[in-house]
């Protein structure tokens, strides 16, 4: 049960950064992401658990890829709805450089 637990805080936590209007919490949305990846369920874990670390390195930087790309997809998609496309670039650029 304390597993249980635990993934639904980190789902929770991810979710309320991808419906988060603006990019806040940066450091949260990264630690979440790093801790799904990681989750004992995934590719990371199992490759890990049988010594194939690189394999597990490569598949965690994938995914952190994978998961960051959805988010600021999400939020551009948002952001267009309301803004011209030269203003929502700019403010992924400059989330990105903090």
């Amino acid at each position: 049960m304390h597993i249980i637990q635990k993934l639904i805080i980190i789902s929770t936590t991810f979710a309320s950064c991808l419906n988060a209007s603006s990019f806040e919490k940066k450091e949260v949305l990264f630690k979440s992401i790093e801790v799904e990846c990681k989750d004992i369920n995934s590719k990371y874990y199992k490759y890990n658990e049988i010594g194939m670390r690189q394999f597990a390195k490569n598949y965690l930087k994938i995914c952190l890829e994978d998961k960051l790309n959805k988010f600021l997809k999400l939020n551009y998609q948002k952001c267009i709805q309301d803004n011209n496309d030269k203003y929502c670039q700019r403010k992924i650029k400059l989330w990105l450089g903090n």
